[in-house]
């Protein structure tokens, strides 16, 4: 590298937004002749990518593995390289790739090619799309839009995983709402149905998966056992998960709260304890 290419990749190299003409221009004594070929010869050699910006055209530094890189691509390679980067872990597809490079169709699948038998880049098939695949760098993770996130394995839905997920944190949310006692009933000030945040905390805690589990991820399973009609939502200051009788196997007649109560044979219209003012019945009847 020239000295004067080299006074040019370390201003670069200070900064990791890049800096205009106008910047380098303010900072580098040298004539604009000279700083214009030395990028010049800096992106030839891949020590500097042009980016487009707010300002116009900024330049910015390649760090050395990255260059040595590019030093071994050709000029389509290095095209095509540039806008697989730029799309970062939500990757770009061909016809994106096509459109913004101007290369010929051929061209581009060649150099894809070329591209991922050097293991540079990858294809990744998106979960939305199972025929269109986009490609980004080879040691990226892709993003929860191309995967689908935890739910699916290999662009394929995990129901078995699903399943069991939702299974336990059913478990779970059904255990806090009933009483140990069979014969028991809640007070109305009961607030010990859990949260997402407690049912999350819980089955990062049961380990019943190695899989990192998000809070998004707890909210989708909570918000399909809603749907399914296992659980409800109720409403306060916080949402809280309280999880509906089974149809099949309820005893509702156990469940009203006037079957469990120890004052039932005194329990009448004018009575010490009556059903107008019954605060358990109340609250059971706004269920």
């Amino acid at each position: 590298m020239e000295k004067q290419e080299q006074q040019i990749y370390n201003l670069l190299c200070s900064t990791s937004e890049g800096m205009d003409m106008a910047a380098i221009q303010g900072i580098i004594e040298m004539p604009l002749e000279d700083i214009v070929n030395s990028i010049n010869v800096l992106s030839t050699k891949g020590y500097v990518e042009f980016l487009q910006s707010s300002k116009g055209i900024v330049y910015k530094a390649i760090a050395d593995v990255e260059a040595n890189l590019l030093g071994k691509l050709d000029g389509d390679e290095r095209i095509i390289y540039q806008f697989i980067k730029q799309a970062d872990n939500k990757g770009i597809w061909t016809k994106d790739l096509k459109f913004k490079s101007n290369l010929h169709q051929t061209v581009i699948t060649k150099v894809l090619k070329s591209l991922e038998s050097k293991k540079i880049i990858k294809a990744v098939k998106s979960v939305k799309n199972s025929v269109k695949k986009v490609y980004m760098l080879y040691d990226l993770t892709p993003s929860r839009d191309i995967t689908g996130g935890i739910w699916f394995t290999e662009s394929e839905l995990d129901v078995e995983f699903i399943n069991t997920m939702l299974n336990a944190c059913f478990k779970f949310i059904q255990s806090k709402s009933i009483p140990k006692n069979k014969d028991g009933i809640f007070s109305p000030n009961y607030s010990g149905y859990p949260t997402a945040e407690q049912v999350l905390k819980i089955i990062r805690e049961a380990k019943i998966t190695s899989t990192e589990i998000e809070l998004d991820d707890m909210q989708s399973l909570l918000d399909c056992l809603v749907y399914d009609g296992r659980i409800e939502r109720l409403i306060g200051e916080e949402i809280m998960y309280r999880a509906l009788p089974d149809l099949d196997s309820q005893n509702y007649y156990t469940s009203i709260p006037c079957c469990g109560c120890p004052v039932y044979n005194v329990c009448h219209e004018n009575g010490p304890v009556n059903p107008v003012n019954c605060e358990y019945l109340k609250t059971w009847l706004q269920f």
